[in-house]
C-alpha cells in the first residue's frame, strides 16, 4: 500500500510538507458512477458499444453535451439506435452532476481522511486528470473541494503537469493507478506515492491515514 519510506516530520503540527490526492476512484467511486451513466444511456436505447465509441471520440475534451452529440452522429451506423430522445438523455446525464446524485459515490471514508490530512499538512492538494471544466463540475458537486488549499486539473499526464509546481514535489501523493504512481515516483523521488485500492478494504483510506500517522480527529 505504502510505496516508499515516510517523509520525515518537519514539526510537531505539520507532519508532511504537502499531501496530494487524486479524485477519480481514490476519493470518488468514478467506476460505479460511470456505470450509472451507461445505464441511463441504455434506458434510452443507446447500446454499450455506441456509448463507448462516442465516449472514446470525445474523451479528451469531455462533457455530456459533446458525448450525446457524438452518440447522435454515430447512431446512423447502429441499426438498433432508433427513436432516441437525445434531449432527454442529455438532461438525465447532466442531472448526475448534482450534489444529490454525486454525493452517494463519494467513498465513505473520504471525509475522515481529508479531515485528518488537513491536520497533517498546510498544503492539501487535489490533483486530478481529465478535461478541466468537466472535472471541476464533478469535484464541486462532491462537496470535497473545501478541504483543499489548491486544486490542480490537468488534461495531460500528471508527471508532466506537476513539473510546473515544484512546491508540490515533496510530500505524499495518493492515487489508485499503479502505473501513474510509478511514473510520479520515478520523476519526483521526494514525492512518496501511496496506492489506493478500494478492493482491499471498505476503509482503505482510513487504513492509509493510520499507516501514515495522520493526526486523529478529536471527538
Amino acid at each position: 500500500m505504502i510505496d516508499e519510506k515516510k517523509v520525515p516530520c518537519h514539526n510537531q503540527n505539520m507532519q508532511y510538507p504537502c499531501i496530494l490526492f487524486d479524485f477519480d476512484d481514490t476519493l470518488f467511486n468514478t467506476t460505479a458512477w460511470s456505470r450509472q451513466l451507461l445505464a441511463i444511456a441504455q434506458s434510452y436505447g443507446v447500446s454499450e458499444q455506441l456509448y463507448n465509441e462516442a465516449y472514446l471520440n470525445v474523451r479528451h475534451q469531455y462533457n455530456f453535451d459533446r458525448h450525446v452529440d457524438e452518440i447522435q452522429t454515430l447512431s446512423s451506423q447502429y441499426p438498433n439506435a432508433k427513436n432516441i430522445n437525445f434531449t432527454a438523455l442529455l438532461n438525465n446525464l447532466e442531472s448526475m452532476l448534482s450534489l444529490q446524485n454525486i454525493s452517494p459515490f463519494v467513498y465513505s471514508d473520504s471525509i475522515e481522511i481529508l479531515h485528518r490530512a488537513q491536520k497533517s499538512t498546510n498544503q492539501l492538494v487535489l490533483f486530478t486528470k481529465g478535461w478541466p471544466a468537466f472535472q471541476a463540475q464533478k469535484v464541486e458537486a462532491s462537496s470535497l473541494i473545501h478541504f483543499f488549499t489548491k486544486v490542480l486539473y490537468t488534461p495531460i499526464a500528471k508527471a508532466e503537469y506537476l513539473a510546473n509546481f515544484p512546491q508540490y514535489q515533496n510530500g505524499i501523493f495518493m492515487n489508485d493507478k499503479a502505473e501513474e504512481n510509478e511514473e510520479i515516483k520515478h520523476t519526483y523521488p521526494h514525492l512518496q506515492t501511496v496506492l489506493v485500492d478500494h478492493t482491499t478494504s471498505q476503509t482503505v483510506l482510513v487504513d492509509i491515514a493510520n499507516e501514515l500517522g495522520f493526526s486523529e480527529i478529536l471527538k
